[in-house]
């Protein structure tokens, strides 16, 4: 297993958010987990798709054949897991509206801290780790998918799963990106991934309840809400861990 972190050098933003209802956050709090979506779960249908499957879909009239076979594109989503986070200067609520309501949370990490997360001795699998081929940190590369000349011409394709088109470009994607095998050997069985149908993956980080984060409120949470989540933090002991108020709630203005 190889994991490979671009984001050591990054420089353009000092954060790292991910938005997460309460069932999910009472889920990281409780199994102490990340939870991995696999690609074929996404809105975005065209996730992990190949350069020249996307010059076959979208100008099929000068595609070629590669002499390379290519995967089929479900095919490959199925094998491919993702944790999606955003790179941050400042709070957006363009992204709390987007992926949120008013009774979630952002988790927050400097940077920094987020990269001291992804070392291969500070990682457990749920699943065999024997599946796992690569762990990729990076952020999101924007391409105009409906620029043919980019396209066509675009010798860095860059990993598959980590480009998307320039629509999406505002979120800012930072994602942890997992690349399973099509198959390992067990004794003298072949298994194929698709035989196991993995749905997600769950990923204990050891060092989760040691490197601080922020837990912020959505900018309309309700007090009760905000006290109920900071007596779930106390209870589950995360003591890296301090609940703030989203900077974008002293905007709201209560009404008198």
């Amino acid at each position: 297993m190889e994991l490979k972190n671009n984001l050591l050098d990054v420089k353009e933003f000092p954060y790292v958010v991910r938005f997460l209802n309460l069932p999910k956050l009472l889920d990281l709090l409780i199994s102490e987990k990340l939870y991995f979506s696999r690609l074929d779960s996404f809105k975005d249908k065209s996730e992990a798709i190949s350069h020249q499957q996307l010059i076959k879909l979208l100008y099929p009239k000068i595609f070629f054949v590669s002499p390379k076979k290519e995967m089929d594109l479900e095919k490959r989503q199925r094998s491919y897991f993702a944790t999606c986070w955003f790179g941050s200067k400042r709070e957006s609520f363009a992204m709390w509206n987007l992926y949120s309501d008013s009774s979630s949370v952002a988790i927050k990490y400097k940077l920094r801290n987020f990269n001291k997360l992804w070392e291969l001795n500070n990682i457990e699998f749920d699943c065999d780790s024997d599946w796992i081929n690569r762990i990729f940190i990076d952020k999101m590369i924007y391409k105009d998918y409906l620029n043919e000349k980019e396209i066509t011409k675009d010798t860095r394709h860059g990993i598959m799963g980590l480009y998307k088109d320039q629509s999406y470009s505002d979120e800012k994607e930072v994602r942890v990106l997992i690349k399973c095998k099509g198959r390992i050997t067990q004794g003298k069985q072949k298994l194929t991934w698709e035989e196991q149908n993995v749905n997600a993956i769950k990923l204990a980080l050891v060092n989760l309840k040691d490197v601080p984060f922020e837990i912020l409120f959505h900018p309309e949470m309700k007090e009760t809400h905000k006290r109920n989540i900071e007596d779930l933090v106390k209870k589950y002991n995360f003591q890296n861990v301090e609940c703030k108020d989203s900077e974008l709630s002293k905007l709201f203005i209560s009404k008198k």
